[in-house]
């Protein structure tokens, strides 16, 4: 599994975030299913805010995010924004 890094600049993510050469990736675990669809109803405000938008995939208990940037071909500064504001949606939606 490749970590995120921490670098300057770049906000600190939660450790279920994977760093590839094109994107970032997480999977999460929830409750049920009460908890994934309040968590992509959330996560679909989120990206309609940040005018950009995620891959996602979902069942029963568990969430896929994706975030890049096609244009760019990679991950630049607004996809690390979103997963850390990935992070803060899943705290509300499954706080710990």
């Amino acid at each position: 599994m490749n970590s995120v890094p921490v670098e300057a600049g770049r906000p600190a993510l939660s450790p279920r975030w994977r760093l590839l050469p094109d994107r970032l990736e997480a999977d999460i675990a929830l409750a049920g299913f009460a908890q994934v669809r309040a968590f992509v109803t959330g996560l679909m405000d989120l990206a309609d805010a940040l005018d950009h938008h995620p891959e996602v995939r979902f069942g029963y208990r568990q969430v896929s995010v994706t975030w890049t940037t096609h244009d760019s071909g990679g991950v630049t500064a607004l996809d690390w924004r979103a997963a850390a504001a990935t992070d803060r949606l899943l705290e509300s939606v499954s706080p710990s």
